[in-house]
């Protein structure tokens, strides 16, 4: 079985963008997230808004080191995503590669979830990944 990659994002301090810009100003950067993240994954992968400030990608065939590339990539072109007022919004993701994957898409968001709190935990605005199935985990701090 080929590995597999999936990975949460979540908008650090998003509440604060709506509290100071308004609903229309965050959903603006909501869409301009979206849009940055789906210029940085293949077309056979799935970029999904989970609800709020919160994203997912699925990206089948992909292994660890590709998926932190990716993820790398992503919060790269991420960067360009600025509030109303010119400031950077910053990210917290979590990567997860899988050497066998899980049955079903809901352990995928589960295992992504926590590893992206665990980059929240350590200071936001950072990328942290592990490979389940494996004896690799790291942080990449980026």
């Amino acid at each position: 079985m080929r590995p597999i990659f999936s990975s949460l994002l979540d908008v650090d301090e998003f509440k604060d963008v709506n509290d100071r810009f308004g609903h229309g100003a965050g959903d603006e950067v909501l869409t301009a997230i979206g849009e940055a993240m789906v210029t940085s994954v293949r077309a056979s992968d799935v970029v999904a808004r989970l609800g709020g400030d919160e994203f997912a990608v699925l990206m089948p065939g992909t292994g660890r080191f590709a998926a932190v590339t990716v993820a790398r990539r992503m919060r790269e072109r991420l960067g360009g995503v600025v509030t109303a007022d010119g400031g950077r919004v910053r990210f917290s993701i979590g990567v997860v590669s899988y050497a066998v994957p899980p049955t079903c898409a809901d352990a995928m968001i589960r295992d992504a979830d926590a590893v992206m709190y665990r980059a929240k935990g350590l200071g936001k605005d950072r990328i942290e990944s592990v490979m389940i199935g494996a004896q690799a985990s790291a942080s990449t701090g980026a």
